[in-house]
């Protein structure tokens, strides 16, 4: 049986449930098991709309936590503002953010697949 991570707290959850409150509906992760006292982690909307509207010229569309992808999300439409903008400073200071961060992420792979295959991850 595959464990289910909450994304706010990092703990195990049994489901994810839905409320509604003025209209909107918010998500949460149950913890716990039957017969248990249940703990819920509140994960927000599926789109945060207020938060969104003050990042609407970067294109962001802000998500709860119960939305998987969104950080790749943010990283695509923030890599899509930076070249909408056409400021040849801003995109070459982008560059170079990323190519520091692409050899990070490179080395951080490596080293977490050898320890898999060493079976220590």
């Amino acid at each position: 049986m595959e464990v289910r991570v909450c994304p706010r707290c990092g703990l195990p959850y049994r489901s994810i449930g839905t409320r509604s409150s003025g209209g909107r509906v918010y998500y949460y992760a149950y913890h716990g098991r039957d017969g248990e006292k249940v703990l819920r982690c509140h994960l927000g909307p599926e789109t945060y709309e207020y938060a969104t509207v003050t990042h609407a010229r970067e294109g962001l569309l802000l998500h709860g936590a119960v939305q998987e992808g969104r950080t790749l999300s943010y990283l695509r439409a923030l890599l899509d503002f930076i070249v909408r903008s056409g400021n040849t400073g801003l995109m070459r200071s982008a560059i170079s953010e990323m190519e520091a961060y692409l050899e990070r992420l490179k080395r951080e792979v490596a080293v977490r697949e050898k320890m898999e295959e060493d079976g220590l991850g």
